[in-house]
C-alpha cells in the first residue's frame, strides 16, 4: 500500500532470478515468485517512480539516492544498509 506519511523512507527491489521482493524501510513487504526478468542493459532507459502498467501511476515525492547492484542483495544487506542510512540522516 501506499506509503505517505511525510517521512522518508527506504524502499529496495531485488530480483534474484526466481522471485521479485520489495522491501520497505528494511523489513519485506511482500514477495512473488517470478522468473525471466532479464538483465539491466547500460543503454537501458529506467524510469523510477512510475508504473509500466498504466499510465496513471506516478510517485508523489521525491527521490534522494537510487543505486543499481549487479546482484540482489540480501534481507541482511539490506537492513544494514536502512540502518546506515537513519544514522546518516536522523
Amino acid at each position: 500500500g501506499p506509503v505517505n506519511d511525510s517521512q522518508w523512507h527506504m524502499i529496495v527491489g531485488t530480483h534474484d532470478g526466481a522471485t521479485l521482493a520489495l522491501y520497505i524501510d528494511g523489513a519485506l513487504s511482500v514477495s512473488a515468485a517470478h522468473a525471466g526478468v532479464g538483465t539491466i542493459s547500460t543503454g537501458t532507459n529506467l524510469d523510477f517512480g512510475a508504473s509500466l502498467v498504466t499510465s496513471d501511476y506516478y510517485l508523489e515525492g521525491r527521490l534522494d539516492t537510487c543505486r543499481i547492484y549487479n546482484r540482489a542483495l540480501s534481507a541482511d544487506e539490506i537492513l544494514r544498509d536502512y540502518h546506515a542510512g537513519k544514522l546518516a540522516h536522523p
